[in-house]
């Protein structure tokens, strides 16, 4: 039996051509033209999920699908819907891979699959969605456009994802909970979303100093200095790169401090709180880039808090130029 899944993406531009749709994984497709987006779609399928998000699909600027294979007498209602939840899963978290490469606002709405496919005596048609909406650091929601190279990278970032913790990474995008079994770079990712989500840009700002700590602490004591330390050192490549980082990181501690306890932003913090979220958008997705990237360097955040606090004690005080098990 064959299902089709299928989801628009909102508050986007996509350029290039792809034919049958950019591959990015065995069975997901992302398309952009709407003819195909269109010729996915039957009668029986605009009729069961109507006529307003059908045209929704085919209007949309860029389409999710995929087509694939399943038994018929393991498919029921119960597997159709954990599968449906699991494909939503994945265009989230392709949609961090986007944002990995450029801030964003891409979002989906409601993801539909019918089952099974084109067959109109048995038709059934289901939808979800997911509860997140990201809006870009600025908390906005623009529309965003992204070259063809830059697709084809957001592609290679989700690959690269699935290479490093596939079913991890998945579980910590589709629970409301973080596992036990997660990792740090996956409670980062999953703390990400919530940053990107927030509607106030003091619990941006908040949240994105959370994936900070999440990232680089290894232990309690003097945090908001040291963890500024940290990521000044890793995300800086030059004294005054670095300086700048630090500020910003203190600065984003302040406004996260006054933020979760309750208090007004003084005039001069609630100035500073959209720059500051930007700026930190900016380095977190530098941190996760380098992590992804670097030879051995996912190992090392992945591993025993005890390597990881070995390397940024030795990164911070320039020993071994902060080589990586030195």
């Amino acid at each position: 039996m064959k299902t089709l899944f299928v989801v628009a993406l909102l508050n986007v531009k996509l350029h290039g051509s792809f034919g049958r749709g950019l591959r990015l994984s065995e069975t997901q497709f992302l398309t952009n033209e709407a003819l195909r987006a269109a010729a996915l779609l039957s009668a029986d399928f605009e009729r069961i999920a109507g006529s307003l998000e059908t045209d929704a699909i085919r209007k949309a600027p860029g389409v999710i699908y995929e087509v694939t294979e399943h038994d018929t007498a393991a498919f029921n209602d119960d597997e159709a819907r954990r599968f449906l939840n699991q494909r939503l899963a994945l265009v989230q978290l392709f949609l961090m891979a986007l944002w990995l490469v450029k801030d964003n606002a891409v979002n989906v709405e409601l993801g539909f699959l019918e089952h099974p496919y084109r067959d109109p005596i048995r038709i059934s048609v289901s939808s979800n969605s997911r509860a997140i909406r990201f809006s870009d650091a600025a908390d906005e929601f623009p529309v965003y456009e992204f070259l063809e190279q830059e697709l084809r990278d957001a592609r290679d970032i989700y690959v690269a994802l699935f290479e490093k913790n596939a079913l991890q990474i998945d579980l910590a995008l589709s629970t409301r909970t973080v596992s036990p079994e997660s990792t740090r770079f996956d409670r980062v990712l999953y703390f990400a979303q919530g940053a990107r989500g927030a509607s106030d840009l003091g619990m941006k700002v908040a949240t994105y100093v959370t994936c900070f700590e999440s990232l680089f602490s290894t232990e309690t004591s003097e945090l908001a200095h040291k963890l500024a330390e940290r990521v000044a050192f890793f995300c800086g490549d030059t004294p005054a790169t670095r300086f700048e980082v630090f500020k910003t990181v203190k600065v984003a501690y302040t406004i996260r401090s006054r933020t979760v306890h309750g208090d007004k932003l003084p005039a001069k913090l609630a100035a500073q709180a959209k720059p500051t979220a930007q700026q930190c958008d900016a380095l977190l997705r530098s941190a996760l880039n380098k992590i992804l990237t670097a030879p051995g360097m996912y190992e090392v955040f992945v591993g025993s808090p005890d390597k990881l606090e070995n390397y940024l004690t030795r990164l911070v005080f320039g020993v071994g130029d902060g080589c990586l098990g030195a």
